[in-house]
């Protein structure tokens, strides 16, 4: 295994084992880790011990940012007032519309702990039509995360949490303020909306809430018995979007771009038929996770294909090891709260295994990280 995939694991797991303390070091502590790890730094034996002792405090840093954030328990107990914007996509229960909402105004006394924040809300017995991006003025009750009584079931409150939401609550009620909230994640939200109704309006197709769930990844429009159908067949990973759609929507835009370019000799003269595949497979793989709403089990997949994708454009040869390593603290820097999640670890280890496997069976690398595509010669 290469040193520097080596050294990313080490990393991962040092953001991990913030999730084995019974509480967060305090700064003082963290600061004097640190002084130890510049120490470590020098001895070229001891630097795996460096990349551990970054990991735990870039862990405790994420989750005390993430633990200051959220709602304070007693801002529970009174009505509040605020204003702000639906961000993703809302989803209709049987009496009620679950939603998030980026708080941008709020009364004064409460101000400095609300706006900002993203909160989880549910709205019971309304008739109102929330969009991405729409403006409201909310009487709310809010209150922090929390989880169910069950602690040995799944851990609702780690789930928002690492989701980004700061706090659950309802709506009393509420009114739609004039303007349209502008954004790129907005746009994409608002486009996600729209296909979903056009997918679920749409006469001719049939069993409309698993093509909904395959397109944009919205789950809850499948009922239970559609849901135990896939559990028992085997085929519920199937409806979460996740790395293996990505590769394969990029693995069929590379093949198809990179054949269709080939047909026309003169396109070949300026750009190489790989590198046009390349393009293609990176803007297929970027456009299916920005309308599955870039869950993190997409996040991995599309950082792997850009990094990837990168190194071939600029004719840099590069290692599996190597993009996986890229790729491993990529998402530990940016998304250390997902560290911790079985997912995290196990599409990095499948991918190292599989390519492993292959090459202990004298399988023939995928071109794409065999050689370097620079040359017309292989166009």
């Amino acid at each position: 295994m290469d040193r520097r995939l080596v050294w990313a694991v080490t990393f991962s797991l040092g953001v991990c084992a913030v999730t084995l303390q019974r509480s967060l070091l305090p700064w003082v502590i963290l600061a004097g880790i640190a002084v130890v790890g510049v120490g470590l730094f020098w001895g070229p034996r001891l630097r795996l011990w460096v990349f551990l002792i970054l990991g735990v405090i870039w862990g405790n840093t994420a989750y005390h940012h993430a633990l200051d954030q959220r709602i304070r328990s007693g801002d529970s107990q009174t009505t509040l007032e605020i204003s702000g914007t639906v961000i993703g996509l809302p989803r209709k229960g049987i009496r009620h519309i679950r939603f998030d909402f980026l708080i941008l105004e709020a009364s004064l006394d409460v101000e400095s702990m609300l706006v900002g924040r993203t909160v989880r809300l549910r709205w019971y017995e309304t008739d109102n039509v929330l969009t991405p991006g729409s403006r409201w003025r909310l009487a709310v009750k809010l209150r922090p995360p929390r989880g169910y009584r069950n602690q040995h079931g799944f851990d609702y409150e780690r789930f928002l949490l690492e989701n980004g939401i700061q706090g659950t609550g309802y709506v009393r009620e509420g009114s739609r303020s004039p303007g349209l909230q502008t954004g790129l994640w907005l746009a994409v939200d608002r486009f996600r909306l729209n296909f979903r109704n056009h997918l679920d309006s749409s006469p001719t197709l049939v069993n409309k809430p698993l093509l909904i769930a395959l397109a944009v990844g919205e789950r809850s429009g499948l009922d239970s018995a559609g849901r135990k159908l896939l559990r028992e067949s085997g085929l519920s990973h199937l409806v979460a979007i996740s790395g293996l759609h990505i590769g394969l929507a990029a693995f069929f835009a590379f093949s198809l771009a990179t054949g269709s370019w080939r047909i026309v000799a003169r396109s070949c003269s300026f750009l190489p038929a790989r590198h046009a595949g390349v393009v293609a497979g990176v803007m297929v793989a970027l456009v299916y996770s920005l309308v599955a709403g870039l869950p993190i089990s997409t996040v991995r997949a599309l950082v792997m294909a850009l990094i990837g994708g990168a190194l071939l454009l600029a004719c840099i040869r590069s290692s599996l090891d190597l993009l996986l390593a890229a790729a491993m603290f990529l998402v530990a820097i940016f998304s250390p709260l997902q560290v911790a999640s079985a997912g995290f670890w196990l599409s990095f280890s499948a991918v190292w295994l599989i390519f492993r496997f292959a090459s202990e069976k004298g399988l023939k690398q995928p071109r794409l990280l065999d050689r370097s595509p620079c040359s017309l010669a292989e166009v």
